[in-house]
């Protein structure tokens, strides 16, 4: 008769968490469905704070409270999740950031106040229309968008520290008011 070794009683929790961390967050939910031992080494707070970035802390504390969930009291894996589905404003209010869930890189978005564009303050070529107002769908997290009205070529131009970012993955992203709208990039 085989034998079946079973490493949960030779292994550490601690181990089996160091082990599900270097996994992705998605595959830590799965192998909490393993057994006891791996769903109390996949919830752990040691565990999912490998996901969180470095310095979590410190973008957490300098949320601009929108929600009445105090963050730096949630669990690591809730406190995850909650960044994931729950963009927070920083700083001045002009910046959020996400994680992304399935691979927990960081995702920092700029609102159009943070970005120079050319025109930006002339009433021919450009609107400032508070969020609330705004015909877009989805409401903007940040307090205002930036509506074009008429410009024959676009400069935006924005900053971020890159150190802020996860590292190999840059993206920018423009939304177009209509299906119909055209962007040269």
């Amino acid at each position: 008769m085989d034998r079946v070794l079973d490493i949960t009683r030779i292994l550490p929790e601690e181990c089996i968490g160091r082990i599900i961390s270097a996994t992705s967050p998605p595959d830590a939910c799965r192998l909490s469905l393993v057994s006891r031992v791996f769903r109390s080494a996949a919830t752990s707070n040691l565990m999912w704070e490998r996901f969180l970035p470095p310095e979590y802390e410190q973008i957490i504390s300098e949320a601009v409270s929108t929600s009445s969930l105090p963050l730096s009291t949630l669990p690591k894996k809730d406190l995850f999740f909650h960044l994931c589905d729950n963009p927070i404003l920083i700083g001045n209010g002009n910046m959020s950031f996400a994680m992304e869930k399935l691979y927990g890189k960081k995702c920092y978005m700029l609102a159009a106040r943070e970005i120079a564009i050319i025109w930006g303050e002339d009433p021919h070529h450009w609107k400032w229309i508070p969020s609330v107002e705004s015909p877009f769908s989805p409401k903007s997290r940040f307090s205002e968008v930036a509506y074009l009205v008429d410009v024959r070529y676009l400069d935006l131009q924005g900053k971020i520290e890159s150190k802020m970012l996860s590292k190999y993955d840059v993206r920018s992203v423009l939304r177009p008011h209509s299906r119909d709208s055209v962007l040269w990039l």
